[in-house]
């Protein structure tokens, strides 16, 4: 063989080496365009997911942070309920209290008083402008409270073992005042007893001879 006819070998084998490379290439080319193009397709997915996510979490967000105010408004009106029915017991474990002050020789003395009947927990807090809120106060400082009564509402309380205290006038809480039957008066009753001689006598005689027996004046007569 000769020289020629060698080298034009050995240049046609380099040339389908690399002939060869090319369609390699060109078909890794063409698979890596392919997985591309996939890949593309996927993130293009994923970013469209991602998006509709976010979406709903922010809408989920909102519902969540308006669920929750209600909740904690409801949770808070609860709490508030709880604590007034807690401070109402306390108050209602106080039946009496001792309101201190000075006797008419100048000693000291404590006068022991309750709730006037009618009267409410409530009507005490509004008059004494007592909030039930924070910690529950103990009996020690419900009577505490409860002395400065008398002074600012007294016709909300009254002594210890006596009967009702008149309400005051126009007050809401006004309750009938107990009285006691009063002595039978001239017209109670409407009889008229006959005298032994068997003459009635006249409206005039009767009435004088029922107001002489009350022991009273006859109106508009001396």
């Amino acid at each position: 063989m000769s020289e020629k006819t060698a080298a034009t070998t050995d240049h046609q084998e380099r040339i389908d080496e690399l002939e060869e490379l090319v369609t390699k290439l060109k078909a890794e080319a063409k698979d890596r365009r392919i997985r591309g193009n996939k890949l593309q397709e996927q993130l293009d997915a994923l970013t469209e997911e991602h998006a509709a996510a976010v979406k709903e979490r922010d809408g989920l967000k909102t519902k969540a942070e308006g669920g929750s105010k209600q909740y904690t408004d409801r949770i808070a009106e609860l709490e508030a309920e709880m604590a007034k029915r807690d401070h109402r017991d306390a108050f209602r474990g106080v039946s009496e209290f001792g309101v201190k002050g000075k006797d008419k020789d100048g000693k000291d003395v404590e006068t022991k008083y309750t709730l006037n009947e009618g009267v409410s927990i409530d009507d005490v807090w509004s008059k004494l402008g007592y909030k039930p809120a924070g910690d529950v106060p103990d009996g020690e400082k419900v009577r505490t409270i409860l002395a400065e009564g008398p002074a600012k509402a007294a016709f909300l309380f009254r002594a210890a073992g006596q009967g009702e205290t008149p309400k005051a006038e126009g007050d809401p809480s006004t309750t009938a005042i107990r009285t006691h039957a009063a002595t039978a008066g001239p017209g109670v009753s409407r009889s008229v007893k006959t005298p032994p001689n068997g003459e009635r006598p006249t409206a005039g005689a009767a009435v004088q001879t029922a107001y002489a027996a009350t022991g009273r004046k006859i109106p508009g007569r001396l």
